[in-house]
């Protein structure tokens, strides 16, 4: 009886090395989604109407928070858990939408 010859499979580096299949895809957006409710919720629970004055800024500068040192100032003693980004993250959606009933968006 003749022993059949067994063909090496290529191994996984390969073109197909990258390739994400669609069930780690929906895995990744739902661990995605997660964390973005997360921390929506944490921005909503943590609202503080102390950190409405600090709204004097524009939303862009959020991005110089690292070289203006008012800016700084400001981000260090906002009272939101998630910082300045937070506070207006919580003060859109609680001012601007339905109000605390917005916490169940991330729920």
């Amino acid at each position: 009886m003749a022993k059949k010859v067994k063909e090496k499979e290529e191994s996984p580096i390969g073109e197909n090395f990258f390739v994400v299949s669609p069930e780690k895809k929906i895995k990744l957006l739902g661990i995605f989604l997660i964390v973005l409710s997360l921390l929506l919720f944490l921005s909503i629970l943590s609202y503080s109407r102390y950190d409405e004055s600090y709204f004097s800024y524009q939303f862009s500068d959020q991005f110089n928070v690292f070289t203006q040192d008012e800016i700084k100032e400001k981000a260090a003693t906002t009272h939101n858990w998630l910082g300045i980004f937070g506070a207006y993250v919580s003060h859109f959606l609680i001012r601007s939408t339905i109000g605390y009933f917005s916490i169940v968006f991330p729920v």
